[in-house]
């Protein structure tokens, strides 16, 4: 009986050194073969495009890569001037420098693991300056869609460069006409003919610090919509009322008057002083007010609001 008892506490015995061999050996196997999310995969920079930067603005990209053994080393041999990589981080930092135009700058990104494994990838950062500028053919003088009176017009004016959205400004817009500060459209039913306005534009980008000015030709012409067999006379009556509408507006405003001046002397009206561009028609719109007068002079005085046009374009230098 006692040899019996033995026995079964030496099967229980055995059983439980069983037991625990068994535990012991799944928690090595379980320490030598980590849980599949505990594996490192193929180290990888899953970074594939970098945003533009802007002259003289803070800048600001995080690479980022995947796999392998963190901590991450990041180095990047060459950035565009003013900014650095941090290479613990990989955030790309700084205020960037571009004095006039846009370029793309390509950089050779390499990031290690903490195994000592490397892998490269080439980006590209494009930085821009922030002088924004109006699009136009500059093979001419700009020149905004022709109109007509009395019928609905829309041009949406464009820009490059700089911070957007931009604000756009105008002004001697024909009578009827407006421009959309934010979208560049101008728009409207013109009320006034004539052969050459002159529609000083300007665009600022978003953070305030540039903008770009032009002046663009504009003709605003008649049509007419008269029957086919009314007479000569009642034409004329009509075109008589709707230009005696548009009141003292048919008279041109200074930047008209000196964008024939310019034309008839030969004298384009775009200049470049000191490395800057200019306008001349541009430069005298912004001495305009915003009734139209010009040096004092209202433009119902035909004679001698030309006068004050002429004189004040001798006055800087122009041979007319």
């Amino acid at each position: 009986m006692k040899n019996k008892y033995i026995g079964s506490r030496l099967v229980v015995f055995i059983t439980i050194i069983a037991l625990l061999t068994s535990l012991m050996t799944l928690g090595v196997s379980a320490k030598k073969d980590p849980k599949p999310n505990d594996k490192y995969d193929e180290l990888t920079i899953i970074t594939d495009t970098l945003e533009d930067g802007l002259n003289a603005i803070p800048y600001s990209e995080t690479l980022e890569a995947e796999g392998g053994m963190e901590p991450y080393s990041w180095i990047i041999p060459v950035l565009p001037e003013g900014l650095s990589v941090d290479s613990y981080t990989g955030v790309i930092s700084g205020i960037p420098v571009q004095p006039a135009g846009s370029s793309q700058y390509l950089i050779h990104v390499s990031v290690t693991d903490a195994e000592d494994t490397t892998v490269t990838k080439d980006l590209s950062i494009t930085v821009h300056d922030n002088h924004v500028r109006i699009i136009y053919d500059d093979s001419s003088m700009p020149t905004l869609p022709e109109g007509y009176i009395n019928q609905n017009y829309s041009y949406t004016l464009t820009a490059r460069d700089g911070a957007q959205p931009y604000t756009w400004s105008s002004g001697g817009l024909p009578a009827g006409l407006q421009l959309d500060p934010q979208n560049g459209t101008i728009s409207g039913i013109p009320t006034v003919s004539y052969e050459d306005f002159y529609v000083s534009i300007t665009v600022t980008e978003a953070n305030g610090l540039y903008s770009d000015s032009l002046t663009f030709k504009l003709s605003i012409d008649e049509i007419n919509d008269n029957d086919d067999d009314e007479d000569e006379d009642a034409d004329e009556d009509t075109n008589t009322n709707a230009n005696a509408g548009a009141g003292a507006d048919a008279n041109p405003a200074a930047p008209a008057i000196a964008g024939r001046l310019l034309k008839d002397a030969g004298i384009k009206p775009m200049y470049i002083k000191d490395g800057v561009r200019g306008n001349y028609i541009h430069d005298i719109s912004e001495l305009m007010t915003e009734e139209a007068v010009f040096n004092g002079v209202e433009k119902t005085d035909r004679e001698a609001y030309e006068t004050a046009v002429k004189t004040y374009l001798i006055s800087i230098g122009l041979d007319l």
